[in-house]
């Protein structure tokens, strides 16, 4: 719903300011006119307080900073027209049927909404395997990546390191995501797919992520495992069957 009513004003700008760039040219192409004019006339002397005018405001400077603040207009409005479009992708709320969705495009969808704690933090490395569609609820899915993704950047304490690998297995696809954070203890590592178990402070984190992410997973007939040890990084392996065979 946000990401449609976002639509509407993204268009007005996107659609607006390539005429507004166009306009200003026409503009400054008047103004340049009228100094040839005055040039060739020889005219300026007559003009010297428009010339001081002008150099009172940094004219030069002026009509720069115009053209440099419409292209990060366009630049922004189609940034965000790119972020509108990826949040729909990611969300797909509307979407209650399984149906084959391609894996890859879930997980760098969630990468970009997520792309503002990654940045000067995380890097990420991507190794994509070559899958076909898997059968699914493509919004639900996208919601794992959203819950797994943002603990490693949360057990990221500095700098650090997400790898994404895909592969297939047989008749599943095989999804790992592994970070260079903080690691787990045996105890924390028992109960992380608990319902209401968090390790963040009181009003940081709700703890209900990695338990609704498990009950996805196992609506998908798949399975969710995690490798972990304190101050050596999280393996998150994610399997779930390409096609969706209820026995």
């Amino acid at each position: 719903g946000v990401a449609h009513e976002l639509n509407n004003p993204l268009n007005f700008i996107s659609t607006s300011v390539k005429p507004l760039q166009r306009n200003m040219e026409d503009l400054m192409a008047v103004l340049d006119k009228y100094e040839s004019l005055i040039e060739a006339k020889g005219l300026s002397a007559s003009f010297d307080e428009m010339e001081d005018y002008k150099q009172s405001l940094d004219f030069s400077y002026l009509v720069k900073e115009t053209k440099d603040l419409l292209t990060g207009i366009n630049e922004g409005a189609s940034r965000s027209e790119h972020i509108v479009r990826d949040l729909r992708t990611f969300s797909r709320m509307d979407e209650n049927e399984f149906k084959p969705a391609d894996i890859h495009q879930g997980i760098d969808s969630t990468l970009l909404l997520l792309s503002n704690k990654l940045k000067d933090k995380v890097t990420v490395h991507k190794s994509y395997g070559n899958l076909p569609p898997v059968v699914c609820l493509p919004g639900k899915l996208n919601q794992v990546f959203m819950n797994i993704l943002t603990n490693s950047i949360l057990a990221i304490e500095d700098q650090g390191d997400i790898f994404i690998e895909t592969s297939k297995r047989k008749d599943k696809a095989r999804i790992s995501i592994r970070d260079t954070g903080k690691g787990m203890s045996p105890e924390v590592k028992e109960r992380i797919f608990d319902p209401f178990f968090t390790t963040r402070p009181v009003g940081q984190g709700t703890g209900l992520g990695l338990s609704i992410s498990y009950s996805i997973i196992k609506e998908h007939l798949g399975t969710i495992e995690l490798e972990s040890k304190p101050g050596a990084g999280t393996e998150f392996i994610i399997t779930i069957p390409f096609e969706r065979n209820e026995e």
